[in-house]
């Protein structure tokens, strides 16, 4: 084996980086043997990368020998460098550091050796493969913290700590769910213009109806009370788990990220406080049943699964438009600045292929994020299809036989096979990451929410209540709707974007040689003012799986895919208007996905 180039340098970046995300505060706790929830997260990201880093270098050197490594000759590569990086200018050796140094070699040769067979299997280059062992990850992290605290005095000479200002204190989810409307081609944001209904007309309705009708506007007001507070306890500790992972993306796409999380978050919300104000229901009529204390056990955890699944969604989100941002900062030559439904599209894509997307079972069976804690034996698969999506995000290629659905690997031009391979590497990053959060941070987080929110008195006092709180009610009630009507609306332009897309596909059109901007947009207003007043709620799976099959109907009335392109560029409305009513019945076939979500459990 060559000698590897390895020094302190190599990892001189990565230390500065975990300096510079953290905090003087952050600094001090870790110090005292404390490091909080953020600072853990990275540490954990800092270790990750300087296992690939060292990684690569090895795999550099080995080229494709295909000749296993031993510890020694990984110890002996690495000389003492991990030392100096960890503990710079100390002469001393603690115990710490040496298990630090020794964790990071065993890790670093598994996963050099890792490589080398599945290149030896698949005839490709060496490239990381190797998913860090999360319970070693977790120990390393210890080792660190004690390595930090005994060599705070030379560290804190060398290094500058960050004066990150959090983004959500000048931007909360909230407002980006409300003004970021993405306009159907996706290059622009507008802004959502508010109720313009009178106060009075609001206090009118609300005052208007029968006894029953109060009385069912009182359980709504309780009930939506009760949600906003949820809401806020869940934000609080979101936020504290996308900001670190949200520090390198843009602010329109921070934005993005938010108001997704927002509106998912909504929907847990409003379940979890029915489950709330049924629990005090039960807990009123018979506090003594033991059925009903098993009950209330059942829902506590159903509430317990979706928070999981929730966080877990916004953590691959976040980690995944990072790398895209990371990767697009360097290569900027071989990267386009992608829309806003690009953006929605690439992380509906990647929930969906971690199938995150997918309802809990039997409303307390965490499937999803188990199979993702076990996900080293699939890392291949994974690590392929994610640098896929990314590779495609970044660059703004359309793979048209990936849009119809075929099992086909993505064609990487000899130009760009330096920037796929960070991709990769950074896709691998990012699994071990993750691994070890699901398996160590995430029921932590979860608890903070559930725990806080088992104390339903302080959470709902219905004698608190203002009687006068009715007309603020239906305010929040339209404006939920609007934002319902702004996601679908944002949703639809997605779907009648991949329909395009199969459209020109099939046609042997080369989308990014036509101009297809004024046709889109032509078929999205026609398609728009159909549905618009339907009673229907897409979601990402909805738009990832539907468009195949409106196009195959299509097919039935139009002789060949050319005939279809013909009729949408003409604008012919006979067509057009079919094609909107084709969407639209292909809409309503099925019971919405957010009734389905929480319907087996009420």
């Amino acid at each position: 084996m060559d000698q590897a180039d390895i020094s302190v340098e190599t990892f001189r970046p990565h230390i500065e980086s975990f300096f510079t995300r953290t905090t003087a505060e952050q600094w001090t706790l870790l110090q005292t043997g404390k490091p909080d929830d953020v600072t853990k997260l990275l540490l954990a990201d800092l270790l990750v990368n300087i296992i690939s880093t060292a990684s690569i270098a090895l795999l550099k050197a080995l080229g494709r020998a295909g000749v296993s490594v031993s510890m020694e000759s990984v110890r002996s590569s690495l000389g003492d460098t991990l030392e100096q990086s960890f503990s710079p200018g100390s002469s001393l050796k603690s115990a710490s550091l040496g298990r630090l140094t020794d964790s990071i070699t065993e890790e670093v040769t598994d996963s050099v050796n890792s490589s080398l067979c599945s290149a030896h299997t698949t005839s490709e280059e060496p490239a990381p493969s190797h998913i860090t062992n999360p319970t070693k990850l977790q120990q390393m992290i210890g080792f660190v913290c004690k390595v930090f605290k005994t060599s705070a005095a030379k560290i804190k000479g060398l290094f500058k700590h960050g004066h990150r200002k959090p983004r959500r204190q000048t931007r909360s989810p909230q407002d980006s769910a409300d003004k970021l409307i993405r306009s159907p081609t996706g290059y622009s944001d507008t802004s959502v213009t508010t109720s313009s209904a009178p106060p009075s007309a609001v206090s009118d309705c609300a005052t208007e109806g029968s006894v029953a009708s109060e009385t069912s506007a009182a359980e709504g007001s309780i009930v939506s009370e009760t949600s906003k507070v949820v809401q806020e306890k869940i934000l609080k500790v979101m936020d504290d788990i996308i900001e670190p992972l949200l520090d390198e993306v843009p602010d329109t796409e921070y934005s993005i990220v938010h108001s997704e999380s927002a509106l998912d978050i909504k929907g847990v919300a409003d379940d979890i406080a029915k489950t709330i104000i049924e629990e005090q229901d039960m807990d009123e009529e018979d506090s003594s049943d033991p059925k009903s204390k098993r009950s209330n056990k059942k829902s506590w955890r159903g509430a317990g699964v979706m928070i999981k699944n929730l966080f877990a969604k916004a953590f691959a989100s976040a980690s995944i438009l990072k790398i895209a941002a990371q990767v697009t900062k360097q290569f900027k030559k071989e990267t386009k600045r992608r829309s806003n439904q690009s953006i929605l599209s690439l992380m509906s894509n990647v929930n969906s292929l971690l199938q995150l997307e997918e309802k809990p079972k039997g409303g307390s069976d965490d499937g999803a994020i188990q199979r993702l804690k076990n996900l080293s034996s699939a890392v291949l698969k994974f690590r392929q299809e994610l640098a896929d999506l990314l590779y495609l995000h970044v660059t703004g290629v359309r793979n048209l036989e990936r849009n119809l659905g075929k099992v086909t690997t993505v064609s990487i031009p000899r130009s760009h096979f330096i920037m796929y391979a960070d991709i990769q590497k950074r896709v691998v990053n990012f699994l071990s990451l993750m691994i070890w959060w699901l398996n160590n941070q995430v029921t932590c987080h979860m608890k903070k929410v559930t725990l806080s929110l088992m104390d339903t008195d302080s959470l709902m006092d219905t004698d608190s209540l203002p009687t006068s709180q009715a007309p603020e009610v239906n305010v929040m009630e339209e404006k939920a709707k609007e934002q319902a009507e702004n996601q679908k609306k944002m949703y639809i332009a997605v779907l009648v974007d991949q329909l395009a897309t199969q459209i020109y596909a099939q046609s042997r059109v080369d989308w990014a040689c036509s101009d297809t901007a004024g046709t889109i947009q032509h078929l999205f207003d026609i398609t728009w003012a159909e549905v618009k007043e339907c009673d229907i709620t897409i979601t990402p799976k909805t738009v990832k799986n539907i468009d195949k099959a409106i196009f195959q109907d299509l097919r039935k009335r139009w002789p060949c895919p050319e005939m279809v392109l013909v009729s949408i560029r003409l604008r012919e409305p006979e067509g057009v208007n079919y094609i909107a009513s084709t969407i639209k019945s292909h809409l309503s076939k099925k019971p919405s996905a957010i009734s389905r979500l929480f319907s087996s459990k009420r």
